[in-house]
Order: C-alpha cells, then structure tokens, then sequence
C-alpha cells in the first residue's frame, strides 16, 4: 500500500473489518418483509380416492395463519386438474413459516 501512496487510506483494515461473508450474514439476519406468491396452474396423475371413480381435487394452502380453502371450487372427476389461480402470502425472512399445499 505504502508503495502505490494509499498507505494513509487505511484500506486493509477496511476490507478486513468488512469482509464478504461478514456482509453476507449481516444480511441474510436481517428481517426483510416480502409477499410470496404461488401460482397454481395445474396437477398430474392424481391417484384415484373415490370408490370407483376418479378423484374430486381442490386446494389447500396455508402459510402462517393465513389459510385459503378452495373446498367449495372442487373439480369433480378429475386425474389432471386445471387451476390457474394466485394466492399471495405475507411473510418476513428469515423465519418465514413453511408453505403447506
């Protein structure tokens, strides 16, 4: 340093006092609020559950205590269901709750 003329600088110090992975884990603890959302299109190859016929599918997801219940839009008889719906969660990460489908 004192070669090129920054030796008055101090900037070893600098980048050893704020090194790469003391910022990196600064910042992935800090709180950071977002909306997480889920696009539902569609499902594959479910399994027969009714007696003698195909299966009636709806959704359920739950993140936190936010909870959409798609029970009453069930779609009767169908293996390969089509949604096409958005749901949107608030959540802070880190610490975020677990997304159940």
């Amino acid at each position: 340093m004192a070669d090129i003329g920054l030796n008055g600088l101090n900037l070893s110090t600098y980048f050893v006092e704020n090194s790469i992975e003391e910022q990196l884990s600064r910042l992935m603890l800090s709180k950071t609020r977002a909306m997480v959302r889920v696009y539902m299109i569609e499902g594959f190859n479910f399994s027969n559950k009714d007696i003698g016929g195909q299966s009636d599918p709806y959704l359920i997801l739950q993140c936190g205590k936010k909870v959409f219940n798609e029970r009453e839009n069930y779609q009767l008889d169908q293996a390969d269901p089509v949604f096409y719906k958005m749901y949107e969660f608030d959540a802070e990460f880190p610490g975020a709750p677990p997304l159940k489908i």
